[in-house]
């Protein structure tokens, strides 16, 4: 399979495309609200109330900047 110069380029740049997706979804604040609520449970199960509750909260101020107008 033969890769022109061209190729190579439109496939970096689709490539750049798809990194720069994936930083806006890891960024979001919903989904950094749904991971501190998964950190907080696996502290809660650990038997860690406190750190689980920090956790919380932190998923609590993410998911009210989600929806901040």
């Amino acid at each position: 399979m033969e890769y022109t110069i061209q190729t190579m380029i439109l496939r970096i740049h689709q490539l750049g495309n798809n990194m720069e997706t994936i930083k806006q979804i890891v960024n979001h604040p919903l989904s950094k609200s749904i991971a501190c609520g998964i950190l907080g449970a696996i502290f809660l199960l650990e038997a860690h109330p406190l750190y689980a509750g920090v956790a919380f909260g932190m998923g609590l101020r993410e998911l009210l900047l989600a929806f901040k107008s």
